[in-house]
């Protein structure tokens, strides 16, 4: 009698297939008050389908397997068992099953990292747009392009900072898939690339860019045996040659360039740079050829004119269409436009 009732509470009924069992190695129980039994293979089951969940639902369990009566958040009757330890895991499935339950919350990390990653990417944009308002279009560019594309060495190719080089001029780009040969100093792409089944370029010394930094005006007298202190004072000089291009190319004024200077200043400060803001020299690239004559530009008295453009002397547009479709202050028309406004203005009255 002692041994039906000790038998009768060992056995214990699988809460998904129903079926009963005896015994701890038949199945596991949950950690919570009221000790949910699932069988072996029920328990498998579960863990298999907890992995196909969408990535919401594992991240409310941290990617881990838990009772099939929690709920999440927490319900009415909701289990208060915790999530099932990995150990218990691993003892009831195999290996590659494991291994893939595992894997779950490293797709988790990825997707937090991607959020975090977007999340920071809306406040650069944010802040980029606030400080764009702040200080103009112009020289919010012309920082950025300094920044991005002068002062952060890149390969031509694909486009990948880095931080340095020394020895030989002949720079090989180690980043995946890429492989450029490439001078450090003018950025000219001498071709090469990582052949199929390699890991990364193999430098060659006979090679087009050997060639090219023989012959680069930048590399002269710098030779091999040095320990990168030329090669900084060479750089240094293209980029300031760089910069103050730049300041000319993208800045309408003066004020504008001195701006991106004292903005710049800590950075140039760090590298030893002594930036000279150009003279005279502001939207040098800018000047474009005057438009052509308007045909609508006649003798006062014409018949032919176009309306005014609202922003009169403080319209910057050069579109060619919109000079030809509004008369500004320096058009024969707008003078035409005004005069023709007070002629009816007097027929009126």
């Amino acid at each position: 009698m002692a041994r039906m009732q000790l038998d009768a509470q060992a056995m214990e009924t699988c809460i998904i297939c129903y079926d009963d069992f005896r015994g701890h190695d038949e199945g596991v129980k949950c950690g919570g008050s009221e000790h949910h039994f699932l069988c072996n293979e029920c328990f498998a089951g579960s863990v298999r389908s907890s992995m196909t969940d969408d990535l919401s639902k594992q991240d409310l369990r941290a990617g881990r397997l838990a009772c099939p009566f929690k709920t999440f958040p927490a319900t009415e009757g909701s289990c208060d068992a915790p999530c099932f330890d990995d150990r218990i895991v691993a003892t009831r499935v195999d290996a590659p099953t494991f291994e893939e339950y595992l894997q779950v919350r490293n797709k988790l990390v990825e997707a937090k990292l991607a959020r975090q990653a977007d999340a920071e990417m809306e406040r650069k944009v944010a802040a980029a747009v606030r400080e764009m308002q702040a200080e103009g279009v112009e020289v919010y560019e012309t920082t950025k392009h300094i920044v991005d594309n002068i002062l952060t060495m890149r390969c031509p190719r694909c486009k990948m900072a880095f931080a340095d080089w020394d020895g030989c001029n002949a720079v090989y780009c180690t980043y995946a898939g890429c492989g450029c040969n490439f001078c450090p100093f003018c950025l000219k792409d001498c071709g090469g690339g990582v052949k199929f089944g390699q890991r990364q370029v193999a430098p060659v010394g006979d090679d087009a860019v050997h060639k090219h930094v023989q012959s680069c005006k930048n590399a002269q007298g710098i030779g091999h045996n040095n320990d990168g202190r030329v090669q900084r004072e060479v750089w240094n000089r293209i980029r300031k040659q760089r910069i103050e291009q730049c300041l000319k190319e993208k800045c309408s004024t003066v004020k504008q360039m001195q701006t991106v200077v004292e903005k710049m200043k800590p950075h140039f400060d760090e590298l030893g740079l002594t930036i000279r803001v150009p003279q005279g020299g502001a939207g040098a690239s800018k000047a474009t050829a005057p438009p052509p004559p308007s045909p609508f530009a006649g003798p006062r008295g014409s018949k032919q004119c176009r309306p005014r453009c609202r922003y009169g002397v403080g319209c910057y547009r050069k579109n060619p269409e919109h000079l030809q479709t509004y008369a500004h202050p320096a058009d024969a028309d707008w003078e035409q436009e005004n005069a023709k406004g007070a002629r009816s203005s007097r027929a009126g009255a």
